[in-house]
């Protein structure tokens, strides 16, 4: 049984801000996925992308904004919201933005290893 987020949604991405310095990477991304639903991320390179999946994935943390995975707040507990997610990238399995040690421990985490 799926425990749904309070708009119905098994994600829920709210006001969602993070920057690089004077980078700014999302500038209040709002985002809700239901059961069943497939999502794209499209665009450009730059537009966040990457930056957004980390964040929702637990590899990055927000400036702001609240994420829900399953009804779990994803930011106070990254680690349970993570045994909810599936993710497929479109090409290589590795995050370019994160340390080698940062990718490893995030692939064991969604595989369910504990070191």
């Amino acid at each position: 049984m799926i425990a749904f987020g309070s708009n119905g949604s098994v994600l829920g991405v709210h006001g969602l801000f993070k920057s690089y310095g004077a980078v700014v990477a999302l500038d209040g991304v709002d985002l809700s996925i239901a059961e069943g639903e497939i999502c794209a991320l499209l665009g450009p390179n730059g537009a966040g992308k990457t930056t957004l999946v980390s964040i929702v994935c637990g590899l990055r943390r927000p400036d702001a904004g609240s994420i829900t995975v399953n009804g779990i707040d994803a930011v106070k507990d990254s680690a349970l919201a993570r045994r909810q997610l599936g993710f497929a990238p479109q090409d290589l399995a590795i995050y370019p933005t994160v340390t080698v040690r940062e990718n490893l421990a995030f692939a064991g985490e969604l595989a369910d290893l504990r070191r």
